[in-house]
């Protein structure tokens, strides 16, 4: 054998197996490769780690403390406050922590940076991915310079680095830390800690850096709403506004003439006026559906007609991403309305007919809750301009029931979209909205 064919490594032979999740069209003609999580003598590991989720950890699996070394340096961030497996900061946060150099007489300058970054793709069916990236954060610190020690040639040395807040107690500032992937658009927001050493001589330097995960705190006032005086048509009354649903009519219909339609149909949807809402905030709201006339109703036996129309109440969260100008956008639905009460032919309040001093043909009123239901500071509406944006919606929409055809030309669906923010906490009083430094742990996902 020559000398060259001595350093010729033999590819690794696999066992043929049907078990794996291999699946092609020709996988059943075809060697299956079994894989181990093991790696044999001949094949090389590359170093890294996959991050598990935040439903996956426990306890056990947090570190206790956050200590990171090289063979230049060890970075201690101090003990782990809150179940985080990386350290987590909240609004206006301060990240404190000590480098100790292993030769600092080396050494002619350390700096400690906090920096941010946005990357985001969106791919397109058979269109290249594009991306984009920004970097909108950099807080730099000088920790120790070699010139200005004065002697003083101590190898740890502590620092205390912040991050920015907003303008106002309100206004989160900086994006929170966030990963989205999905099979058409991805983003991720990731603020990471820099220690740079700057070496005498030729003037090399290294640098660590690891990540640090930003969950800031905003606050809410709990909902608190009186009961609604559902005569009041002008809303704005007790705390509640109303909302006109407008008449969307379907492709197929738009070119039906208005006037077969033998009575016109309104639908209110009333909502507590001062809407921010948290993952566990209940939405109280009221739908009222009436006839312009009466006596147009009577005739037209409009009240069967009501009790036919369908209602629903969704709370939908919005994930859109921005790539040079093109705009893609994810929806989830958090929550749905229920029901609690329905009543029909009456115009009292709240819809109560017991309280009624008359009762009044071709009304319908709903009463409903909206809970969302969600893990608790799990939920923050935010902006990164030209990146990403989270926004939240209530839908509220009144239609015929799909299976009664005689309805669809009798009325059209009516829609509203209406725009909310969402904070990660409630609180029941104004003076306890106060800068909260500690983080919203729910918001992270792992």
């Amino acid at each position: 054998m020559s000398q060259s064919n001595q350093h010729l490594r033999v590819p690794p032979t696999y066992a043929a197996s049907l078990s794996s999740d291999f699946s092609t069209s020709d996988a059943l003609s075809s060697t299956v490769p079994e894989y181990s999580r093991s790696a044999s003598p001949d094949e090389r590991v590359l170093a890294g780690h996959v991050m598990r989720t935040f439903s996956a950890l426990n306890a056990q699996d947090l570190p206790s403390h956050f200590e990171y070394s090289t063979n230049h340096l060890t970075l201690n961030l101090g003990e782990r406050r809150w179940y985080c497996p990386l350290p987590c900061y909240g609004y206006s946060g301060t990240i404190e922590g000590t480098v100790k150099i292993h030769q600092i007489d080396t050494v002619s300058k350390v700096e400690v940076s906090l920096v941010g970054e946005v990357l985001t793709t969106i791919s397109e069916v058979a269109v290249p991915s594009q991306g984009a990236s920004k970097r909108f954060l950099k807080q730099k610190t000088t920790i120790w310079d070699s010139s200005s020690s004065g002697g003083n040639d101590n190898s740890t040395l502590a620092f205390n680095i912040m991050f920015p807040g907003g303008s106002t107690n309100s206004d989160v500032g900086l994006p929170p830390s966030f990963r989205l992937r999905t099979g058409e658009i991805s983003a991720r927001i990731q603020y990471r800690l820099q220690v740079d050493l700057f070496r005498k001589g030729l003037r090399r330097h290294k640098r660590f850096e690891t990540e640090v995960v930003y969950l800031p705190k905003s606050f809410a006032l709990a909902l608190q709403a009186r009961p609604m005086h559902i005569d009041n048509k002008m809303g704005d009354s007790d705390g509640w506004t109303r909302h006109v649903l407008p008449p969307t009519h379907s492709p197929g219909l738009s070119k039906a003439p208005h006037a077969e339609a033998p009575w016109e149909m309104v639908v209110e949807f009333f909502l507590p006026s001062r809407l921010v809402l948290t993952a566990n905030s209940i939405v109280p709201y009221t739908i009222r559906i009436h006839s312009v006339s009466s006596a147009i109703s009577r005739i037209s036996n409009t009240p069967a007609s009501l009790a036919l129309v369908e209602t629903h109440l969704q709370l939908v969260k919005s994930n859109i991403v921005f790539v040079h100008g093109l705009k893609k956008r994810k929806d989830v639905i958090l929550a749905s309305g229920t029901a609690s009460s329905d009543f029909q032919g009456t115009s009292a309040d709240e819809g109560d007919p017991s309280s009624s001093s008359s009762a009044l043909e071709g009304v319908r009123v709903i009463n409903g809750s909206l809970e969302v239901g969600g893990r608790t500071g799990s939920e923050l509406s935010w902006e990164l301009q030209d990146f990403v944006e989270v926004k939240h919606c209530l839908i509220a929409i009144a239609k015929p029931p799909p299976n009664v055809r005689a309805l669809e030309g009798a009325f059209p669906t009516f829609r509203t979209i209406i725009d909310v923010e969402m904070k990660t906490h409630a609180t029941t009083s104004e003076h306890d909205m106060d800068i909260d430094t500690d983080p919203s742990v729910g918001l992270f996902i792992g």
